[in-house]
C-alpha cells in the first residue's frame, strides 16, 4: 500500500472523526446549562457532564490524530479535501438531525466552504 493510499484512509477516518465530533458536542451542548460569560467554570462544568459532549471531544481529539497522520503520508490538498467535503456534508446532516431548518445563507456558506 503506497503511503498517499494511508493518508486517504487516515484523511477519510479523520473527516468522519471531526464531523461527527461537531454533531455530538452540539447534542451535548443543546442538554447542558446556558453558558454563561461571568461563569465560565459552570458553563465548562455542565459540558463536561454531558456524555454525548464528552464523547465528541473524544472524537475530535482522535480525528484531530487522525488528520496529523493523514498529512504525515499525503499532500494537504488531498487531505483538506475530505476536511472541507466532510463538514459540507456535515451541515445538512445537522440541519436534519436537529431539527433546523437551513435557510439560504447556511447553504451559500456550505457551498464557500467547497
Amino acid at each position: 500500500m503506497t503511503a498517499i493510499a494511508i493518508g486517504l484512509g487516515l484523511a477519510v477516518l479523520a473527516s468522519i472523526a471531526l464531523n461527527g465530533s461537531y454533531l455530538l458536542q452540539h447534542a451535548g451542548a443543546q442538554s447542558a446549562p446556558a453558558v454563561s460569560a461571568r461563569r465560565p467554570l459552570l458553563t465548562l462544568a455542565g459540558l463536561l457532564r454531558s456524555p454525548f459532549w464528552l464523547a465528541g471531544l473524544l472524537a475530535g481529539a482522535a480525528g484531530w490524530a487522525l488528520h496529523v497522520g493523514a498529512l504525515a503520508h499525503a499532500p494537504l490538498s488531498l487531505v483538506q479535501g475530505f476536511a472541507a467535503g466532510g463538514l459540507a456534508l456535515t451541515v445538512p446532516v445537522a440541519g436534519r438531525a436537529f431539527g433546523q431548518r437551513l435557510g439560504r445563507g447556511d447553504l451559500v456558506a456550505v457551498a464557500v466552504l467547497v
